[in-house]
């Protein structure tokens, strides 16, 4: 579970709950401010999302089997 609550004009607070079961023996949280950055000329860029760019970038590092 994920929630986002408003701090001021240019914050929020991120927390949320990890329940697995299957993973992990018992739920656990995390929480942390998220802040605006103000900065005079800044600008957004795009991202170009690389299809398996993980194996491209990681790939020798995997273990090997026989």
């Amino acid at each position: 579970m994920e929630r986002y609550t408003p701090v001021s004009a240019d914050a929020i607070r991120y927390e949320a709950t990890i329940e697995d079961s299957k993973t992990f023996s018992r739920p656990w949280k995390i929480s942390m401010p998220l802040y605006r950055r103000i900065e005079k000329g800044a600008q957004l860029i795009d991202f170009k999302c690389v299809e398996f760019v993980e194996e491209l970038m990681y790939g020798q590092y995997r273990k090997r089997t026989p």
